[in-house]
Protein backbone atom coordinates (compact mmCIF):
# COMPACT_ATOMS: atom_id res chain seq x y z
CA UNK A 1 0.00 0.00 0.00
CA UNK A 2 0.82 3.45 -0.86
CA UNK A 3 -0.04 6.74 0.82
CA UNK A 4 0.38 10.14 -0.63
CA UNK A 5 -0.69 13.16 0.45
CA UNK A 6 -2.08 16.81 -0.46
CA UNK A 7 -2.05 19.90 1.12
CA UNK A 8 -4.46 22.43 0.84
CA UNK A 9 -2.83 25.55 2.47
CA UNK A 10 -5.89 27.51 2.14
CA UNK A 11 -7.80 24.88 4.70
CA UNK A 12 -4.56 24.29 6.71
CA UNK A 13 -5.98 20.64 5.88
CA UNK A 14 -3.47 17.31 4.41
CA UNK A 15 -5.94 15.09 2.69
CA UNK A 16 -4.18 11.76 2.97
CA UNK A 17 -4.66 9.24 0.34
CA UNK A 18 -4.33 5.06 0.17
CA UNK A 19 -3.26 3.58 -3.05
CA UNK A 20 -5.31 0.09 -1.99
CA UNK A 21 -8.12 -0.96 -3.97
CA UNK A 22 -11.45 1.12 -4.24
CA UNK A 23 -13.15 -0.80 -2.01
CA UNK A 24 -10.46 -0.90 1.18
CA UNK A 25 -9.66 2.79 0.08
CA UNK A 26 -10.15 5.79 2.40
CA UNK A 27 -9.09 9.62 1.99
CA UNK A 28 -8.45 11.28 5.39
CA UNK A 29 -8.57 14.76 6.25
CA UNK A 30 -6.90 16.03 9.60
CA UNK A 31 -6.60 18.98 11.14
CA UNK A 32 -4.01 19.45 13.51
CA UNK A 33 -4.97 21.89 16.68
CA UNK A 34 -3.03 23.85 19.60
CA UNK A 35 -3.93 23.11 23.29
CA UNK A 36 -6.68 25.80 23.03
CA UNK A 37 -8.61 24.13 20.72
CA UNK A 38 -7.44 26.37 17.34
CA UNK A 39 -6.82 24.81 13.93
CA UNK A 40 -3.02 24.73 13.22
CA UNK A 41 -0.97 25.00 9.82
CA UNK A 42 -0.46 21.55 8.10
CA UNK A 43 3.39 22.47 8.71
CA UNK A 44 2.93 22.70 12.22
CA UNK A 45 5.41 21.20 14.50
CA UNK A 46 3.62 21.11 17.41
CA UNK A 47 0.20 20.46 18.03
CA UNK A 48 -2.31 18.85 20.58
CA UNK A 49 -5.28 17.29 19.16
CA UNK A 50 -6.22 15.69 15.79
CA UNK A 51 -9.38 16.46 13.90
CA UNK A 52 -10.30 14.13 11.17
CA UNK A 53 -12.19 15.79 8.74
CA UNK A 54 -14.06 12.60 7.13
CA UNK A 55 -15.36 11.57 10.46
CA UNK A 56 -15.79 14.80 12.32
CA UNK A 57 -14.01 13.57 15.56
CA UNK A 58 -10.95 15.57 17.68
CA UNK A 59 -8.39 13.04 18.65
CA UNK A 60 -5.69 13.64 21.40
CA UNK A 61 -2.60 13.36 20.11
CA UNK A 62 -0.06 11.78 22.33
CA UNK A 63 2.93 13.05 23.98
CA UNK A 64 6.52 11.74 24.97
CA UNK A 65 5.78 13.74 28.52
CA UNK A 66 3.09 15.41 30.39
CA UNK A 67 -0.33 14.16 30.71
CA UNK A 68 -0.99 12.44 27.91
CA UNK A 69 2.01 10.79 27.80
CA UNK A 70 2.77 7.75 25.88
CA UNK A 71 4.18 5.63 27.91
CA UNK A 72 0.55 5.29 30.23
CA UNK A 73 -1.02 2.14 30.24
CA UNK A 74 -4.25 1.31 32.81
CA UNK A 75 -6.57 -1.13 33.06
CA UNK A 76 -9.94 -0.62 32.18
CA UNK A 77 -11.70 -0.45 35.43
CA UNK A 78 -9.56 3.08 35.50
CA UNK A 79 -10.36 4.40 32.26
CA UNK A 80 -13.01 6.63 33.88
CA UNK A 81 -9.95 8.51 35.88
CA UNK A 82 -7.66 9.15 33.13
CA UNK A 83 -10.95 10.80 31.37
CA UNK A 84 -12.06 12.45 34.34
CA UNK A 85 -8.38 14.19 34.77
CA UNK A 86 -8.25 14.87 30.67
CA UNK A 87 -11.62 16.74 31.24
CA UNK A 88 -10.62 18.55 34.51
CA UNK A 89 -7.45 20.63 32.40
CA UNK A 90 -9.55 21.27 29.11
CA UNK A 91 -7.71 19.32 27.24
CA UNK A 92 -7.35 21.30 23.59
CA UNK A 93 -10.44 23.61 24.97
CA UNK A 94 -12.48 20.87 25.48
CA UNK A 95 -14.17 18.90 28.91
CA UNK A 96 -15.94 16.36 27.12
CA UNK A 97 -13.21 13.82 26.44
CA UNK A 98 -14.32 10.09 26.13
CA UNK A 99 -13.17 6.48 25.24
CA UNK A 100 -13.74 5.78 21.57
CA UNK A 101 -16.25 2.65 20.71
CA UNK A 102 -14.66 -0.03 18.43
CA UNK A 103 -15.86 1.10 15.27
CA UNK A 104 -14.60 4.87 15.96
CA UNK A 105 -11.02 3.84 16.77
CA UNK A 106 -10.47 1.17 14.05
CA UNK A 107 -12.22 3.66 11.63
CA UNK A 108 -8.96 6.24 12.86
CA UNK A 109 -6.37 4.07 10.77
CA UNK A 110 -5.49 2.86 7.50
CA UNK A 111 -6.87 -0.55 6.06
CA UNK A 112 -7.28 -3.48 8.64
CA UNK A 113 -4.25 -6.05 8.48
CA UNK A 114 -1.47 -3.19 6.73
CA UNK A 115 2.10 -2.17 9.01
CA UNK A 116 1.10 1.05 9.49
CA UNK A 117 -2.38 1.69 10.20
CA UNK A 118 -2.53 4.94 12.23
CA UNK A 119 -0.78 7.95 10.16
CA UNK A 120 2.12 8.53 12.83
CA UNK A 121 2.51 11.92 10.74
CA UNK A 122 -0.33 12.87 12.90
CA UNK A 123 -0.27 10.79 15.35
CA UNK A 124 3.07 10.73 16.39
CA UNK A 125 4.24 8.97 19.65
CA UNK A 126 1.88 5.91 19.25
CA UNK A 127 2.38 2.44 20.44
CA UNK A 128 2.40 -0.46 18.16
CA UNK A 129 0.27 -2.24 21.48
CA UNK A 130 -3.91 -2.36 22.20
CA UNK A 131 -5.91 0.41 23.07
CA UNK A 132 -9.07 0.19 25.04
CA UNK A 133 -12.13 1.26 23.30
CA UNK A 134 -15.93 1.83 25.35
CA UNK A 135 -16.98 -1.18 23.73
CA UNK A 136 -17.35 -4.28 25.94
CA UNK A 137 -18.14 -7.62 25.08
CA UNK A 138 -21.81 -8.24 25.20
CA UNK A 139 -20.94 -12.47 26.36
CA UNK A 140 -18.77 -12.09 28.83
CA UNK A 141 -18.60 -8.76 30.32
CA UNK A 142 -15.10 -9.31 31.70
CA UNK A 143 -13.79 -8.05 28.88
CA UNK A 144 -14.05 -5.03 26.65
CA UNK A 145 -12.59 -4.48 22.75
CA UNK A 146 -9.35 -3.05 21.92
CA UNK A 147 -7.72 -2.23 18.94
CA UNK A 148 -4.16 -2.62 18.04
CA UNK A 149 -2.69 0.16 16.47
CA UNK A 150 -0.23 -1.41 14.13
CA UNK A 151 -2.49 -3.56 12.21
CA UNK A 152 -5.94 -2.17 13.62
CA UNK A 153 -6.85 -5.71 14.52
CA UNK A 154 -9.87 -6.04 17.13
CA UNK A 155 -9.86 -8.39 19.94
CA UNK A 156 -11.44 -8.40 23.57
CA UNK A 157 -9.08 -8.32 26.07
CA UNK A 158 -9.75 -9.01 29.64
CA UNK A 159 -10.23 -5.56 31.52
CA UNK A 160 -7.56 -6.58 34.50
CA UNK A 161 -4.94 -5.98 31.34
CA UNK A 162 -2.99 -2.88 30.60
CA UNK A 163 -3.54 -1.08 28.13
CA UNK A 164 -3.22 2.48 26.10
CA UNK A 165 -5.60 5.03 26.00
CA UNK A 166 -6.51 8.06 22.87
CA UNK A 167 -9.38 9.92 23.94
CA UNK A 168 -11.79 10.93 21.61
CA UNK A 169 -14.70 13.58 21.10
CA UNK A 170 -17.59 14.59 18.93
Amino acid sequence: MRFSSLFLPLFSVAVVFTTTPASAARAFEFIKFDASGDALPFSATQWTCVKDSTSGLIWEKKHSEGLNNAEFVSNYSNTQAYINMMNSTNFCGYDDWRLPDKDELQGLGRTVGTDSHLNTDFFPNSHNFWYWTSSQKSADKSKAWSIRSDFGFSRARDKNEKHHMRLVRD
